[in-house]
């Protein structure tokens, strides 16, 4: 009892943050919930095609790529602008190529810390009879943007990790998944529901369990265990921690530490290469691929990480450094980064 209530409590909170009517008991990890949200769209529509934005995290992208392609499945991709969301013509044009699309996908904030136009684009799906689907991969954003049920989304997934810590060997993640109610028989993975016993006590139980553990291979829902719940018990007790307040309190302290670093930028001389609302990452463009390993190997010897070249997941950002800054980062630190991200004091 005390394992179902726990995850029970579990489910509530991410069901409430991700603003869908239920959540699951959790999944291995971010990208694979991603994953199986677009197999549980293909199952609940009947058709064969999903598109995601080119703006969701590469890793993701690949996972998903991997997975359909052996189940069959088509997977389109669509570009992004030049402000680093995705492009909404390009999506139009992409929807009404093909009328075999059961899903769209787009991550906001998405891999380069833009907030996307999610609303917008959930109409446009629905429009074409696709669901929508929504991924976040840095959960403490759920406190300050509006979610994903009341900006549209069917179906919600999330990695909960960044709030627990790093990869342990390289797993297990806390993958997140909401959805609403009427696709509850789609949805793979766990769900634990309260009742009451003939006394009239409270109580907690399996409800739904369609993974092949418990039934045949070819009628589960998935073929992905759920996460470790030791996981998602964790991540439980940090947003109890938190609070309502306190985790609002977190995600406000990233957004001051995004807007404080793209301040610092401005001062040294460079310029942001995508414009709008952020959190936490911010793209510096560095000119040329040459100049940003120059000043990335600089900065390493003052003993300090950069960020990520963009050339090694989009050949067209050749030059392109992105950064996260969050509530572990202290001012200083971060105007000295930006200090030398402009090459002044580089040798």
């Amino acid at each position: 009892q005390g394992t179902l209530h726990a995850i029970f409590e579990f489910q509530s909170m991410i069901a409430s943050l991700l603003g869908l009517e239920i959540a699951n008991a959790s999944m291995y990890d971010g990208a694979t919930a991603l994953m199986e949200a677009l197999l549980m769209a293909v199952r609940a529509v009947g058709k064969k095609t999903v598109v995601m934005s080119k703006t969701i995290h590469p890793e993701y992208r690949q996972v998903v790529k991997t997975y359909l392609s052996m189940a069959g499945l088509t997977v389109m991709e669509v570009s992004f602008s030049d402000t680093g969301i995705t492009n909404i013509s390009a999506l139009k044009d992409c929807l009404k190529s093909s009328q075999d699309i059961a899903a769209v996908a787009i991550q906001s904030p998405n891999f380069f810390g833009r907030i996307e136009a999610f609303d917008e684009i959930a109409t446009l799906s629905h429009n074409h009879g696709a669901l929508m689907v929504g991924c976040v991969t840095d959960f403490s954003a759920t406190a300050i943007i509006s979610s994903f049920g009341t900006q549209g989304a069917d179906i919600a997934v999330g990695e909960g990790l960044g709030l627990l810590g790093g990869l342990s060997l390289g797993g297990p993640g806390v993958g997140l998944m909401a959805a609403k109610k009427s696709l509850v028989r789609q949805m793979p993975g766990r769900l634990v529901g309260k009742t009451s016993d003939k006394h009239n006590q409270p109580g907690y139980v399996l409800t739904l369990s369609t993974r092949e553990q418990h039934i045949r291979r070819e009628k589960a829902t998935s073929n992905i265990c759920t996460n470790h719940n030791l996981m998602a018990l964790a991540l439980s007790m940090t947003l109890s921690a938190y609070g309502k307040t306190g985790f609002s309190d977190l995600a406000v302290s990233n957004l001051k530490k995004t807007l404080f670093f793209r301040k610092c930028l401005k001062e040294y001389g460079l310029q942001p290469a995508f414009v709008g609302p952020h959190y936490n990452e911010t793209v510096v463009n560095l000119i040329d691929q040459k100049t940003l390993e120059k000043r990335m190997e600089y900065i390493q010897k003052k003993n300090m990480v950069a960020g990520l070249s963009l050339a090694r997941f989009y050949p067209e950002l050749s030059g392109h450094l992105m950064v996260a800054t969050t509530e572990l980062h202290e001012d200083d630190d971060i105007k000295t980064l930006a200090q030398l991200l402009s090459g002044a004091g580089n040798a």
